[in-house]
């Protein structure tokens, strides 16, 4: 079964299956594009920290463990069955840890059931041989990355492989599953030099013609070496030559396609939606034919043959029987019926990531829908493609610096979790601290006196929010005056998004594309840092964002910008209406003008008490107009018991 992309690679797999016919596909995909990546990844990410319980729960329902949702519940509510599963894991992490990730996989894989429970599962072979080729490629990886941080580097590099797989490194390809004799699904590309004895094309009128709503890739008349990229330009003649040059490339395909059977090659034709862009159209017709001309066109072909017997058109069967595969009779195979009800997803779990997750969707404005999703962890800054090569921990000498510490998501984390422990007002454990979380997230030792640095120049920066207003400092905050990491949980009645974009936009604050979305369920988030000072009350946020090599670079045009682009206004609204709510319960009297003092973002390597006030600090304090009209927006306003809740 020849096919173009994966997905219908897919579809031909699971059709094969409900006729109870074997099969096993073969891409150049990257086993690390996979879910058993991302699966494997949560288990061994969880072995190396298990003192994160929600990891550990999120591990046992991979495939590797299986646990139902009803034993995962008993699990909650059964601490000696809880105990004794840490001591398995612990078991895994220690074989992890003495002799490899193949041992301790097998170890795995025999313990838990893994290999019955995937064979018994429509495309269990295939996962169960993902997950031995992820193995032996961290077995081979784990090679180069040894020691105390051995684990978390590896770990690293497992993560920026799933983020950026190598589709063209010939050891992470796909392997085929079983040398057995299966009806091979195989991509047309990959099958460029193959011969098979009996070929079937299903998808040959399938196409996928260019669009203005993506960009265009196409070579100008008489300048064959150099590729144009249109972003948007609205030029008809870039889109015709993208189009000629698309057709070209499905024509070539075509040809692969149909020369690679020894003996017999199918494929089926007719008026099919859209089929007036496949190259197969263009060859047979030269365009979109009528009814009448497809049959002529069909006919003509088919007398070309001359009696030969190399071409033969059937007329497509008005019905199928399923083969009977089965010599002997057997009692009918059980097949558990697909579900076809509608199950209401407008109450869920979102957050300010689920909100912004449409920014990032190629879909038309109208059809993008908030992310359902489970509570966020903290939102640390996010590893970029340039950036992950930098991750491993490893200063770039012989410069150390604050510009110059490592980005990404495992600083970002790193960070954090320094400011969350350290005491703002006694710096005699800060090196402690220090030390212990530069281990914890893989970086070298010798970063440690310039986070130390680091960590006293911000608690030393002077801030404030508004001109008017004394300078403070973080140094000056008590321990039971913050609170790290506070997470709140709000209701969302009905929250209709056209209301809340009206809101922003008269407020001058940019929209949200899903302008026809109602949301019902919880708004969820982490505030990096809440803290009072005279009286008022303060939320901060910690941005370890890269934005160049000196103070000039963390000025407020190009804080504006990253706060805009990463669409932070919208993180600090929601942050803000959530302490609002929360103090309006909680202070007898509360105003907000009197009691709430506003919101930073702490761009991190912009921090220094040297610099001009102001560098490296984002601080706003939105009108309460737009507080009160997101509140009424979200609903369930006034009482603080039922609509809001916070913990540490």
């Amino acid at each position: 079964m020849l096919v173009r992309t994966h997905a219908e690679a897919d579809l031909v797999r699971k059709e094969l299956s409900a006729l109870s016919i074997t099969s096993v596909s073969f891409s150049q995909e990257s086993v690390f594009s996979g879910k058993e990546a991302r699966q494997l990844l949560t288990v061994m990410t969880s072995l190396n920290d298990l003192s994160d319980s929600a990891l550990v729960r999120t591990a046992l329902v991979t495939e590797l463990f299986g646990y139902t949702a009803e034993r995962l519940d008993n699990l909650r509510n059964d601490e000696q069955e809880w105990e004794e599963v840490m001591f398995v894991l612990a078991r895994y992490r220690r074989t992890w840890q003495q002799q490899g990730v193949i041992p301790m996989l097998q170890k795995l894989l025999k313990d838990q059931q893994t290999v019955s429970r995937l064979h018994a599962a429509p495309s269990g072979e295939r996962m169960l041989t993902n997950f031995l080729h992820l193995a032996e490629l961290l077995q081979a990886e784990s090679r180069y990355r040894f020691g105390v941080h051995g684990a978390n580097a590896l770990l690293r590099w497992f993560s920026d492989q799933i983020h950026s797989p190598e589709k063209h490194a010939e050891n992470q390809q796909l392997r085929l599953e079983s040398d057995e004799n299966l009806v091979k699904i195989v991509t047309i590309h990959k099958s460029k030099g193959m011969e098979y004895p009996v070929v079937f094309l299903p998808f040959l009128w399938a196409a996928r013609p260019c669009s203005d709503k993506r960009p265009l890739s196409f070579h100008r008349p008489g300048h064959p070496d150099t590729l144009c990229l249109d972003l948007g330009s609205g030029e008809d003649e870039h889109f015709l030559l993208a189009e000629k040059e698309r057709l070209a490339e499905d024509l070539r395909l075509l040809y692969v396609a149909v020369t690679r059977a020894r003996a017999c090659c199918f494929f089926c034709w007719g008026r099919v939606s859209k089929m007036e862009d496949s190259a197969l159209c263009y060859l047979l017709h030269g365009g979109l034919p009528d009814p009448d001309q497809l049959l002529t066109d069909l006919d003509r072909l088919n007398r070309l043959d001359n009696g030969t017997g190399m071409l033969a058109l059937k007329p497509f069967p008005e019905s199928f029987f399923p083969p009977n595969l089965n010599n002997t009779d057997s009692e009918a195979k059980l097949i558990s019926p697909a579900f076809k009800g509608q199950i209401d997803t407008r109450w869920r779990l979102t957050s300010y990531s689920g909100l912004i997750a449409a920014l990032d969707s190629d879909a038309p404005h109208d059809t993008v829908h908030v992310s359902i999703m489970q509570p966020e962890r903290p939102d640390y800054d996010e590893v970029t493609a340039s950036d992950s090569v930098k991750q491993n921990g490893l200063p770039e000498p012989p410069v150390l610096d604050t510009f110059r510490f490592p980005k990404g998501a495992a600083a970002g984390t790193c960070l954090h979790a320094i400011l969350e422990k350290i005491s703002f007002t006694d710096p005699t454990g800060h090196e402690a601290v220090i030390g212990a979380e530069l281990a914890r997230a893989g970086f070298d030792q010798s970063w440690l006196p310039v986070v130390g640095s680091w960590m006293e120049d911000i608690l030393n920066t002077g801030l404030k929010v508004k001109q008017d207003e004394e300078i403070f400092f973080l140094s000056a905050v008590q321990d039971n005056d913050r609170v790290n990491e506070m997470a709140f949980y709000f209701p969302l009645l009905a929250m209709r998004l056209d209301r809340f974009n009206q809101v922003l936009e008269e407020f001058s604050y940019p929209p949200l594309p899903n302008q026809h979305e109602v949301l019902e369920g919880l708004m969820v988030g982490f505030i990096d840092l809440v803290f009072s000072v005279n009286g008022r009350y303060y939320l901060a946020d910690y941005k370890s964002n890269y934005l160049g090599d000196s103070p000039s670079d963390y000025q407020q045009e190009q804080l504006g910008t990253a706060m805009l682009d990463h669409r932070y206004d919208l993180q600090y609204l929601i942050y803000t209406l959530a302490l609002h709510r929360f103090l309006k319960g909680r202070i007898r009297g509360y105003t907000y003008d009197e009691h709430f003092g506003g919101a930073l973002y702490l761009f991190l390597r912009g921090l220094h008490p040297e610099n001009e006030v102001g560098t490296g600090v984002f601080t706003t304090r939105p009108p309460f107009a737009l507080i009160e009209a997101l509140d009424q927006v979200v609903g369930l306003t006034g009482s603080s018991s039922p609509s809001m809740a916070l913990e540490k």
